[in-house]
């Protein structure tokens, strides 16, 4: 009986801790790392992020890029830090929903890794120079049908988002369009307006060129029609059961961290995207908001990272045992 009264004791201790934790956090610096280099896309939205957050939380929010494997150096570094609310980071697709299919790393993406809120998206889209003779997506489909092997696209990589859904694609159509990959997404795009590749898919190395009128859009991979161009159909409405559900960008966190703590990150994250300031720099960067709190998005990346694994394993891309 006493050692029974003494483990009560000890869990309520516990518990009583957590939540003074809790209501106290943060009294001190916070830490917010970029997972890619300065100046980019990730890195411009996450260090005003930082001030916004700073100017709510009423502490200093320090940030640091530590770049490489598209997050995934990051991602490992920070499952090994304290779960206090005091270390951050930006977090994308790849470390949690793509890069865990295709090789073995040293953290579980969901274990290790608090996926806190989603802040923004990434519009992915099939593009084709202004001379194609593709004005619509089945007119490209139906022509590869008849063509096999005949239509190429371009890509910034092999096993990517927008790589995967044009596989995707391949499978539901029964169709084989030719994936030719580049080192980025501007010689993708150069590629296809240079008529080496049928089209390109990409996140926005296609908009300078569709705005001057040197390329053409055929449709968008995200959820709902782009802002930017709402007149180019998705995926979805195209009759597709898929779409590029791994297109996000947020904040996480080590594993374990308290719920209370998670909310109070979430809270501010959801009030910096409604901040003018951060509309209007997201806006610049062609860079659309879109929130998801924890649990949508975590939920979002744990059928993403299922969906992504059987596409790899049909590709020959999967973890090899």
């Amino acid at each position: 009986m006493k050692k029974m009264f003494m483990l009560f004791v000890l869990s309520l201790s516990l518990i009583l801790t957590s939540v003074s934790f809790a209501d106290e956090w943060p009294n001190k610096n916070i830490n917010l790392y970029i997972g890619f280099g300065a100046g980019g896309t990730t890195d411009m939205s996450a260090r005003l992020l930082a001030q916004l957050l700073e100017e709510d939380l009423g502490v200093k929010v320090v940030t640091e890029n530590k770049p490489g494997g598209g997050g995934v150096v990051l991602a490992s570094l920070m499952s090994a830090m304290k779960p206090d609310g005091y270390s951050l980071m930006t977090l994308s697709a790849s470390p949690v929903s793509i890069t865990p299919n295709r090789q073995k790393l040293t953290y579980d993406p969901f274990a290790d890794i608090t996926l806190i809120a989603q802040y923004g998206i990434w519009n992915f889209a099939v593009a084709v120079p202004a001379n194609s003779p593709f004005n619509t997506l089945k007119e490209m489909i139906e022509f590869a049908r008849a063509n096999p092997g005949k239509v190429t696209f371009s890509t910034s990589g092999t096993g990517n988002t927008q790589h995967l859904v044009m596989e995707q694609i391949n499978t539901f159509e029964k169709i084989k369009m030719i994936a030719v990959p580049f080192k980025s997404g501007a010689e993708a795009a150069a590629a296809a307006m240079g008529g080496h590749v049928t089209c390109m898919v990409g996140v926005s190395e296609w908009i300078g060129p569709v705005k001057s009128g040197d390329m053409k859009l055929l449709a968008s991979m995200d959820e709902e029609r782009m802002h930017d161009f709402p007149d180019v159909p998705t995926l979805l409405e195209l009759g597709y059961d898929f779409y590029a559900d791994t297109n996000f960008l947020g904040i996480a966190g080590p594993g374990g961290m308290p719920e209370d703590i998670v909310k109070k990150i979430e809270a501010s994250i959801q009030k910096a995207t409604k901040d003018q300031r951060f509309i209007d720099l997201m806006s610049k960067l062609h860079f659309p908001i879109q929130f998801k709190g924890h649990k949508d998005w975590t939920n979002v990346a744990h059928s993403a990272n299922r969906r992504i694994k059987i596409v790899l394993e049909g590709l020959g891309l999967g973890i090899k045992d």
